[in-house]
């Protein structure tokens, strides 16, 4: 980690082979292909709940430390997926929901992780009712993790073949254990991480690059509880090309996305998170290039 000017931050560059996006699914792009037409049943688009009226606090500065916790989270995905040159093939909404269990205990200097997909449902037009995951499968992630908040994969990482199936777990817990600066942090302070995921889809590796700036916006109250709120943007890279010689596809694109995020004071802790992103993405195959935009609404909460 090195400072930039004045109160910002960039953390170092971390790399990981994983399996599994949440922003942008190659796979469910390429099954738009397949679509059949018809009306279709939108996801369940009312508003994430509201939250409590805020009291202002007189705190100055935040020193973000990593405690031992276990939290469930709730994770729901809105997305509007549409093939940007096709005016035959209708937009293809999907909802995903999602459990997911979070275990940080000490290990010597630092913290273990364990993230646990405890269960996850699927709903758009190409099922005829919502889809439950394979629970004979359940996605668990394995980690380390500093006191500051830099999570470090002990994972079995994904072959470059992608020849297993996505791990769900590894890739949102990306969203819900965050990086923090050594220092103490004051409203307008920012820092930075970036991330490079490769995530498989099919046979297809996809690798998202992504550059994290958060910003402290508040130190306030949710629930009773102390909190401090925190301002996400995200800028985001896809490319990707199949490893099967008889394979010829090619995918490459961007996003970014903006999020308000909930942090208990005291632990450091994802209390909440209401997202919105936008990313396009161009498959090209044997049959020509197919360009998609996918609008995703997230909403996080611990339950």
């Amino acid at each position: 980690m090195k400072a930039i000017t004045g109160n910002s931050w960039e953390f170092p560059v971390r790399t990981s082979r994983l399996a599994g996006v949440s922003s942008l699914s190659a796979g469910v792009l390429l099954a738009l292909f397949a679509c059949t037409r018809g009306r279709p049943h939108p996801p369940n688009t009312s508003p994430a709940p509201a939250r409590e009226a805020s009291a202002v606090t007189e705190i100055e500065s935040w020193s973000p430390r990593i405690t031992s916790s276990s939290h469930k989270y709730f994770l729901r995905d809105s997305s509007i997926i549409s093939i940007d040159n096709d005016t035959v093939t209708q937009p293809l909404p999907i909802e995903t929901t999602m459990i997911y269990s979070v275990i940080i205990v000490p290990s010597g200097d630092s913290y273990s992780v364990v993230g646990q997909v405890d269960s996850s449902t699927i709903n758009s037009r190409l099922q005829t009712r919502a889809v439950a995951s394979d629970t004979a499968s359940i996605n668990i992630f394995h980690g380390a993790l500093s006191s500051r908040g830099e999570l470090q994969s002990s994972s079995v990482l994904q072959p470059t073949n992608c020849s297993s199936a996505s791990n769900a777990a590894t890739t949102r817990i990306y969203e819900l254990i965050l990086p923090y600066p050594k220092d103490k942090i004051k409203i307008g302070d920012k820092w930075s991480d970036t991330l490079s995921i490769t995530n498989c889809h099919g046979r297809t590796p996809l690798t998202q690059h992504m550059i994290r700036e958060f910003e402290v916006t508040e130190f306030t109250t949710w629930h009773q509880q102390s909190v401090v709120e925190v301002r996400r943007l995200t800028s985001i890279t896809f490319t990707g090309a199949s490893s099967e010689t008889n394979t010829h596809l090619s995918a490459d694109g961007s996003g970014s996305g903006e999020a308000s995020l909930v942090i208990d004071r005291n632990t450091a802790v994802l209390l909440e998170s209401i997202s919105h992103t936008k990313s396009t993405l161009t498959i090209v195959t044997s049959r020509g290039a197919f360009p998609f935009t996918q609008a995703t609404s997230t909403y996080i909460t611990t339950k």
